[in-house]
């Protein structure tokens, strides 16, 4: 994936805020050709400071926080709250100008209604929502329903359609609702979907503070279908999976019972 920025707004606020300049552009002019998410007159585009660091890996939370405050502080966006629900805390942008914002818009970039493609592809993204990367499906809302059907896993083989409910299953038990959680599995492999919550679990062994793991998984895998692309293990993955082989490597030759009391108790630690 590659990722671009306009010179002239990485002169005024530096290059991690140019960056993500260019991500709100192009969310907000695709929702402003679709006719979505108008509010008080302007389109707008929602994201968490957790999913912008998921999309941009190379940029901290505290440089993501920073440069959308550099953005606001220079009058260049604007934040909002349209969530439906009191506990949602995704924050939504807008640009103060859209004019002025959408002057330098590259030419393959919509300036229409969309039509939108059809299947189980289009199904999981409106399945989260809108598609929009950014969104937050909380852990603590197992119940919550998204506003659109559930994916239909009929058209696809017995070993897929095994595969899927496999997949389903440790989505599930990870805090992603049940719709969203079908229509990623019918989608992704089941080696994707288990090496997304392994990314997870690790960013969330790092993180200071509450981390939405569902969220994060959601949008990685999003991301990973959009982009045509499979799930990579991260340098944090790797490490902890350096990490808990070491701790299993036994100094002194244990029990089969030992072992596995050890092994369960790493994994105690290791959940959500």
């Amino acid at each position: 994936m590659d990722h671009s920025f306009d010179i002239s707004i990485a002169q005024k606020y530096g290059i991690p805020a140019a960056i993500l300049y260019r991500h709100f552009q192009f969310w907000i002019a695709k929702n402003k050709a679709d006719g979505r998410h108008l509010h008080d007159g302007r389109s707008w585009s929602y994201h968490t400071r957790q999913g912008l660091t998921a999309l941009f890996p190379y940029l901290g939370e505290k440089q993501v926080r920073g440069a959308i405050k550099r953005l606001i502080d220079g009058g260049e966006i604007i934040k909002g709250n349209y969530n439906k629900r009191g506990w949602d805390r995704t924050t939504w942008y807008a640009f103060a100008d859209e004019k002025t914002a959408f002057a330098a818009f590259p030419a393959h970039w919509p300036k229409g209604p969309m039509e939108r493609p059809k299947g189980p592809m289009e199904q999981a993204k409106r399945a989260n929502g809108t598609g929009q990367k950014g969104q937050t499906i909380p852990d603590n809302k197992p119940d919550t329903k998204p506003d659109n059907a559930k994916a239909d896993l009929s058209g696809l083989s017995g070993k897929a359609t095994a595969e899927a409910s496999l997949g389903m299953r440790k989505l599930r038990r990870r805090g992603v609702i049940e719709d969203v959680a079908k229509s990623l599995a019918a989608v992704h492999t089941d080696a994707d979907i288990d090496q997304a919550i392994k990314n997870g679990l690790a960013l969330k062994l790092q993180q200071q503070g509450p981390f939405n793991l569902a969220g994060y998984v959601v949008e990685t895998l999003n991301t990973a279908r959009e982009e045509g692309g499979s799930i990579k293990p991260t340098k944090l993955a790797r490490q902890l999976k350096r990490k808990f082989a070491e701790k299993m490597r036994p100094t002194a030759k244990l029990t089969a019972q030992q072992v596995a009391e050890r092994k369960a108790q790493l994994l105690k630690q290791c959940q959500v």
